[in-house]
């Protein structure tokens, strides 16, 4: 599941949709020695009446990251390395490692969907939240009211987005 770990970790400070970081490129995290920072290359997409707007700011697609992220995505790098994609996220990581045949797609789409990053969760919260440790998923639309301590609401991807804002403004 270390994609979904990526996915936590760099959406939860970062504010990006789910698209956004299912398109990031393999290449999108460097070191610039200038500077001493490492940097995230992102690229900006938004959906609208239904459509996928591609939209490029150039202002704020190169965001200053910590050491920590830089090395979690290296790390991803390396264990993926036999993969052609210019995706980050290929599905080929995806269809050999983590045994989803249903991720299988068109060669020319290399990275995974967002559909298919929350079959990725969904599965994450079945075998790991329910199955490890013992919680019931309890899923956004019921009542929190009677939570006890072994009930865990179902967090979709693009909550990190609104978490990551709210950090910002802290």
């Amino acid at each position: 599941y270390l994609p979904l770990l990526l996915w936590w970790k760099i959406t939860s400070i970062l504010p990006l949709r789910p698209i956004e970081f299912s398109i990031l490129k393999a290449d999108c995290c460097y070191f610039d020695s200038t500077q001493n920072c490492y940097f995230l290359t992102v690229e900006r997409r938004k959906r609208k009446n239904g459509k996928l707007k591609v939209k490029t700011i150039p202002l704020i697609n190169e965001i200053k990251v910590t050491k920590e992220i830089f090395d979690l995505i290296q790390k991803y790098k390396s264990l993926t390395s036999n993969t052609d994609s210019e995706f980050l996220l290929a599905k080929s990581f995806y269809k050999k490692f983590l045994k989803l045949d249903r991720l299988v797609a068109p060669e020319d789409d290399e990275e995974i969907t967002t559909a298919q990053l929350r079959t990725l969760l969904r599965r994450f919260y079945s075998e790991i939240i329910t199955e490890e440790f013992n919680y019931e998923v309890i899923e956004k639309t019921i009542s929190t009211e009677d939570y006890s301590q072994l009930k865990i609401q179902r967090m979709q991807l693009g909550d990190t987005r609104h978490i990551a804002m709210c950090g910002l403004l802290l």
